[in-house]
């Protein structure tokens, strides 16, 4: 379960970062 948790972590970090590159740009 935890290893699942790391990979939603990782997706939801990438996506709110991506995100945010977004607004800046």
């Amino acid at each position: 379960p935890s290893i699942a948790i790391c990979a939603a972590g990782i997706i939801v970090v990438g996506y709110l970062f991506n995100l945010f590159q977004g607004i800046i740009l």
